[in-house]
């Protein structure tokens, strides 16, 4: 059915990632899992992040990878994932090799800026996440990404264009 095992969608905050996870999941049968790798560190720190070290979140990226092995255990894939930091991402596609597809959204930062602007909870850090987005739209291509300006592409076109490769 589906020729990857994990599909990992990146991109800074005001991307679109939730928005393309939930749309992505919708077009696939059974409704696969997703996670948020944010609401597994929620598991252990307080309302405002205050805590966040690197080791709680090495704690939260190594149960992530415990739920995705577990889903794969039981057959249940693809697995979506999203909202990981870069050296995350690398460390995902290392360990799922060619059985991950790599999915990362950008946009204009006058697009990010005002995303973030209109949030009323989350990621809230606008110089941050257009910085990150920067970084994101100027990196090299790794081997079979696919890469999507979100605010060229509608998330209905870049399910579109994702469930032919899928």
């Amino acid at each position: 059915m589906c020729a990857v095992d994990v599909i990992v969608i990146a991109g800074s905050p005001g991307s679109g990632k939730s928005a393309l996870m939930d749309a992505l999941a919708a077009s696939l049968p059974g409704w696969p899992p997703r996670i948020e790798f944010s609401d597994l560190r929620e598991w252990h720190l307080d309302r405002l992040w205050e805590r966040q070290s690197e080791t709680e979140e090495a704690v939260a990226f190594e149960n992530v990878l415990f739920v995705i092995d577990n889903y794969l255990r039981h057959g249940m894939t693809p697995v979506l994932v999203t909202d990981f930091r870069e050296h995350r991402i690398s460390d995902l596609v290392e360990r799922y090799g060619t059985k991950v597809l790599l999915v990362t959204l950008f946009a204009p930062a006058a697009a990010i800026r005002d995303r973030i602007d209109a949030r009323h909870d989350g990621f809230t850090n606008v110089a941050a996440a257009v910085e990150w987005n920067k970084r994101e739209m100027e990196r090299p291509l790794r081997q079979g990404e696919q890469r999507f300006d979100t605010s060229a592409a509608s998330t209905a076109s870049i399910v579109e264009t994702l469930m032919q490769v899928l």
